[in-house]
């Protein structure tokens, strides 16, 4: 007989404290579900193409790159000037 099992894979997840921010508050992001030793986290303009890197770490929460995948975490960094923003997940394949 075979056995069977339910399997199910979660997908990263990138999240805020908050919805607004006004400029030099302290903007927590935190996140989940990260694989890859390369992954970061980016904070860069709404519309912004992907791969674009503006203030980011990464998974480690510092930009240091990391001696294996951090799968979740949070880091405090500072909104900017200001304008429309977005925290990201930037996955960068070797």
């Amino acid at each position: 007989a075979i056995a069977s099992a339910s399997i199910s894979a979660l997908a990263p997840s990138v999240s805020t404290d908050q919805a607004s921010y006004t400029a030099g508050e302290d903007v927590v992001v935190t996140w989940s579900g990260l694989t890859q030793v390369t992954d970061r986290i980016v904070i860069v303009p709404d519309g912004a193409a992907y791969g674009a890197i503006g203030d980011w770490v990464y998974s480690n929460g510092t930009q240091t790159l990391p001696g294996g995948a951090t799968a979740a975490g949070s880091h405090t960094f500072t909104a900017g000037s200001t304008g429309d923003y977005r925290a990201r997940l930037l996955r960068q394949v070797n």
